[in-house]
């Protein structure tokens, strides 16, 4: 179950093509050797000949202080609400699922996912990296172009360059305290090597031209980390609500691995209705938004196939296309939601009262579709969307 393996991701991309302009030309056979600089705390890696902007880089950091950043506006449903309202939002999931209470594996997976997602705030750095690589446009697309590896950059397929970085922490274990992720992002902070443009812009020095390129990576990085922490942090609730949803259907209705899609969607919507009951539908598209998943992945309409997409604990998972994967979230969100638009608000709960009268251990997805039928008189199946088949 998803909640037991929580993963987080940190993926800040940072100024596409960050070297584009024009720079020295570069002879692809000979490059020039790379140095390494040490100045104090500071390391500095350029290539031979660029002595002057390593200089001028070193004085800028010995007495550099980058600008606070300003905070990220707030959540409107944030991490700190749900915790504080506790009770109220595991009472909204029960009564969801058709249960009087929520149960206590429910609020286990709530607590536990609220604070695997509160270490996120720790992704930002917290003062000056440690770390500089100097580069010139055309040596650096040489380089990339001749087959060496530079971490953090790429070749488009325009011949341009991207940059980019991640930060990952994975818990199988379901144990991840704030503090160790903050001793691993400090230990990240410390070995990253900071990529600084160089020999843009001519008509200035050394020093004025680092002194910029640096004011404007620790701007873009405090940046795009704030942005991405509100992105996290809507995130965030909606996984802890749909990770708590997840565990009343799995610990208390159906554990049987043909569950996958019924599972998923009632997750989705679920977390999703209780966020759009809070804040209201505009407010709520920031934290879940279907209809945009379901425009993003239209593409993999006609390979979605929901009864045959295996639980996460089956091995045929590992084989399973990650873009169909992601895709098939979203159909199976819009069944749920499809049938809810139909029946009502109250559906669910009646729905599940059914699915109930079969033992959790025996309960299978014969038994969702035969509880639907009872309560509507229809097929669940027509709801499905329809794999193309190949001839």
């Amino acid at each position: 179950m998803a909640a037991m393996c929580l993963r987080k991701f940190f993926w800040l991309a940072l100024f596409a093509g960050v070297l584009g302009v024009t720079g020295r030309a570069v002879d692809g056979a000979r490059f020039p050797e790379r140095k390494i600089f040490q100045f104090g705390e500071f390391v500095i890696e350029a290539s031979a000949g660029d002595e002057a902007y390593v200089e001028a880089l070193a004085l800028k950091l010995a007495d550099y202080k980058p600008a606070p950043p300003a905070p990220p506006p707030a959540a409107k449903l944030s991490l700190e609400e749900l915790q504080r309202r506790r009770d109220y939002f595991l009472g909204r999931v029960a009564a969801s699922l058709g249960l009087d209470q929520p149960t206590e594996k429910m609020a286990s997976t709530f607590d536990l996912a609220g604070t695997h997602w509160r270490t996120t705030r720790v992704a930002a750095p917290a003062g000056v990296l440690r770390h500089y690589a100097l580069w010139r446009r055309p040596e650096l697309v040489a380089r990339l172009q001749a087959g060496e590896r530079v971490a953090g950059f790429t070749l488009d397929s325009s011949g341009g360059l991207d940059f980019s970085f991640e930060f990952k922490v994975n818990s199988g274990s379901g144990d991840l305290p704030p503090d160790r992720v903050a001793a691993g992002m400090a230990n990240y902070w410390d070995s990253y090597v900071c990529p600084i443009k160089i020999g843009a812009t001519p008509e200035v020095g050394p020093a004025e031209e680092v002194a910029a390129e640096l004011d404007e990576f620790m701007r873009t990085l405090f940046a795009s980390s704030g942005q991405q922490m509100q992105l996290t942090e809507r995130q965030a609730v909606f996984n802890v609500l749909r990770e708590t949803t997840e565990s009343g259907v799995v610990w208390h209705y159906l554990t049987s691995k043909d569950r996958r899609w019924f599972c998923e969607g009632i997750a989705n919507y679920v977390a999703g209705k209780v966020i759009r009951d809070e804040l209201g539908p505009e407010a709520a598209k920031s934290y879940y938004d279907l209809p945009a998943e379901l425009k993003k992945y239209e593409g993999e309409a006609a390979r979605v196939d929901l009864v045959a997409w295996p639980a996460a604990e089956n091995p045929a998972e590992a084989q399973y296309a990650e873009e169909l994967n992601t895709a098939s979230h979203a159909f199976a969100t819009k069944v749920i939601a499809d049938v809810s638009a139909k029946h009502g608000d109250d559906f669910l709960p009646k729905w599940f009262a059914e699915i109930g009268r079969t033992k959790r251990e025996k309960a299978t997805m014969e038994t969702v579709f035969k509880a639907y039928r009872r309560l509507t008189k229809e097929d669940l199946h027509a709801y499905l969307p329809k794999p193309l088949v190949a001839k």
